[in-house]
């Protein structure tokens, strides 16, 4: 019996010898956990640099566009404000020189053809032509700009065109007046020349004149209604209105007009001859 429980003991002692872990194992695993838990927190130390320098990155970002939206509006101020200086210093500069506009519609067209000297001379912009041209209106004269659209105030031609408009101006007065012109004895030739160029500049745009085509054939209908009797010039005016008519269109009016005359001269002249025979049979018969 004492033998078994020997046994028994031995048997204890050799099972808890099994359940015991080798101190170069343990040793061996300890370093394997340790291991593992510096990789995880190298893991999580890098992640939350990442996030970190994301952070800062974005931070960056923001602040970079802040900087260049302050630097665009600071720009933007300074070319404003530049560009008032420059308009101030513009129309300090011409305003004198151009005068205020008249509002005697006899002496607009005087008006525009100095002031385009000044403007050819000094190689204005058409932009800073309008806004010469408005500075120089005076606020009776400002209200008949009230029909143009938003964007005609920077056209230097809408504004004129308009002006010229509201004074009634007749293109045969315009037209009259580049033959009306003469020279001053105490006047340059290239005053002159460019002053007669001002005139009929003038009147080709009041007739809407883009092409030669149609200056050559402005020029035609202008000498034909110089040399046709009075009666058809006034036919011809009545069929243009406020436009004028091409020279072929005006040349076709004009032929259909005379047969419709010489027909209607002819219906009379017949008429004419049967009232008479009429009159020369009742006298027979009351012979």
């Amino acid at each position: 019996m004492a033998h078994n429980l020997r046994s028994k003991d031995k048997g204890t002692k050799d099972g808890e010898e099994e359940e015991t872990l080798d101190p170069v194992r343990a040793t061996q695993i300890r370093i394997m956990l340790e291991a593992a838990e510096d990789e995880r927190r190298i893991r999580r130390e890098a992640a939350k640099r990442e996030e970190q320098r994301a952070e800062r990155e974005e931070q960056r970002a923001d602040e970079d566009r802040r900087l260049r939206r302050e630097a665009d509006i600071q720009l933007k101020i300074n070319n404003r404000n530049s560009q008032q200086e420059d308009r101030v210093n513009m129309g300090n500069r011409f305003g004198p020189m151009l005068g205020r506009c008249p509002t005697d519609p006899r002496e607009i067209s005087a008006y525009f053809q100095r002031i385009e000297g000044i403007f050819e001379s000094y190689r204005i912009s058409d932009e800073a032509k309008a806004e010469l041209l408005l500075s120089r209106l005076e606020p009776k004269m400002k209200t008949i700009l009230n029909e143009l659209r938003t964007e005609d105030y920077t056209n230097y031609e809408a504004i004129k065109q308009q002006i010229i408009r509201s004074c009634r101006f007749c293109p045969k007065k315009l037209r009259d007046a580049f033959f009306s012109t003469y020279k001053a004895k105490e006047e340059t030739y290239p005053a002159f020349v460019a002053q007669l160029y001002r005139h009929l500049k003038f009147y080709f745009q009041s007739r809407k004149i883009e092409t030669l085509e149609q200056a050559m054939s402005l020029w035609v209908v202008d000498r034909l209604k110089e040399i046709i009797p009075k009666n058809l010039v006034e036919y011809i005016l009545a069929q243009e209105g406020d436009e004028w008519l091409p020279h072929d269109k005006v040349a076709n009016l004009l032929e259909t007009y005379e047969a419709n005359m010489n027909m209607r001269g002819s219906t009379n002249s017949i008429s004419s001859f049967r009232t008479q025979s009429g009159h020369a049979h009742l006298g027979s018969d009351s012979k």
